[in-house]
């Protein structure tokens, strides 16, 4: 994190007095209060967390930097290779085994069936006479 918690309590002193200011004349003094001590809790809370993402962002940025200095140091990656192989050499893609591709066989799916019901239509409706009777 950058800086200090002194840096939440002066920007969340700064909203507590604005929002005071602002809400003094038109609120009861016990709401008033209540939005400014609000006010303050939220910013000094934010305030964290606008500090961590800078310290985040200024501590990658300063990283990378550092990571820029030890690889002129080291000399990698300083130097790109532009040379492309000789084409008189075998690529590896042209390199196959002898045996030949197999043929395109289309997949085969089991063909759908009704069921046919277990019961018959004499004990369905028995079944269904039974239900109605019960009622």
């Amino acid at each position: 994190m950058i800086g200090t918690w002194r840096w939440n309590v002066a920007l969340g002193l700064t909203g507590a007095v604005l929002t005071l200011l602002f809400s003094w004349s038109g609120n009861v003094w016990t709401d008033t209060l209540s939005k400014t001590l609000w006010s303050f809790v939220w910013l000094f809370a934010i305030g964290y967390a606008v500090r961590f993402v800078l310290g985040l962002v200024v501590g990658q940025a300063g990283a990378d930097s550092r990571t820029t200095a030890e690889r002129k140091d080291d000399g990698r990656g300083a130097h790109i290779d532009y040379v492309t192989p000789d084409e008189t050499e075998p690529d590896v893609s042209d390199k196959r085994d002898d045996e030949p591709e197999p043929a395109f066989e289309p997949l085969t799916f089991p063909k759908l069936q009704t069921k046919k019901p277990e019961q018959s239509p004499e004990e369905v409706a028995r079944v269904v006479r039974h239900f109605q009777n019960s009622d």
